[in-house]
């Protein structure tokens, strides 16, 4: 997650509780699947504040089993408006999945995630998130639903809430259109109206590229007040097994 703000405008890009999140999770799980990942975002607005932030994160994960994969993100980094980019963290991701696949209505599983922040002055966070999938003949429909807290004395107390969907049509394994929608809440005692959550909504594509190379890119345009004017993904990621 991850759940892809703009109170710190920026130091939020890279957290897992950023509207426009690096991906939305699949519950699904193949042992021996070994990838290596890279997910990057950018928004676009005529407010100096708004526009340009960046995020870059890179990634090595591995299905140890059917049920468990964990994933670590070895390099996250970030820029704001007319910065540099600068090195925000590492996190370590642990996916879940509850049952096997296709055995009930529902595909479901947990992300469980501990951020490491870069900085002596940011704060470490955690993160939870329920995933959900569901496959209709040529469709699927992804949800994600999680909760993130920051934790340790530079912590800012109180649970972010964030939650995204998709579906997309799998006309070939190369050309896989969809429409996704992502969004921040804010804490959960703050009850922020909708103006000052963070919304995106937008066209996504999937597929893959080359054999084992895949592809995922989105161009959103902010519903929200809070939200930026648009902004844009792209998720590449090499798959290989053992």
């Amino acid at each position: 997650m991850r759940s892809l703000p703009l109170a710190a405008a920026f130091c939020a890009l890279a957290s897992p509780a950023l509207a426009l999140d690096g991906k939305v999770y699949s519950p699904q799980i193949v042992k021996g699947e070994a990838e290596i990942e890279y997910a990057g975002t950018r928004t676009f607005d005529a407010s100096r504040d708004k526009n340009d932030l960046q995020g870059n994160q890179f990634s090595l994960g591995y299905a140890f089993t059917d049920y468990w994969m964990p994933e670590f993100y070895f390099a996250e980094f970030a820029r704001g408006p007319g910065q540099p980019q600068y090195f925000t963290g590492n996190e370590f991701e642990n996916l879940f999945q509850f049952w096997p696949t296709g055995k009930y209505w529902l595909d479901a599983g947990l992300l469980a995630s501990y951020r490491l922040a870069a900085k002596k002055d940011d704060a470490d966070s955690v993160e939870l998130k329920l995933l959900l999938q569901k496959d209709i003949g040529r469709f699927t429909a992804l949800a994600n639903m999680g909760v993130e807290r920051q934790i340790g004395s530079r912590a800012i107390g109180g649970n972010d809430l964030a939650s995204a969907a998709n579906i997309r049509y799998r006309w070939s394994e190369y050309l896989q259109p969809g429409v996704e929608w992502q969004a921040d809440y804010g804490a959960l005692g703050d009850r922020l109206p909708f103006g000052r959550q963070e919304h995106y909504l937008g066209p996504i594509m999937y597929g893959r590229l080359a054999p084992g190379l895949r592809y995922e890119a989105g161009y959103f345009a902010g519903v929200s007040s809070a939200a930026a004017s648009s902004a844009m993904r792209l998720r590449l990621e090499y798959e290989m097994f053992f």
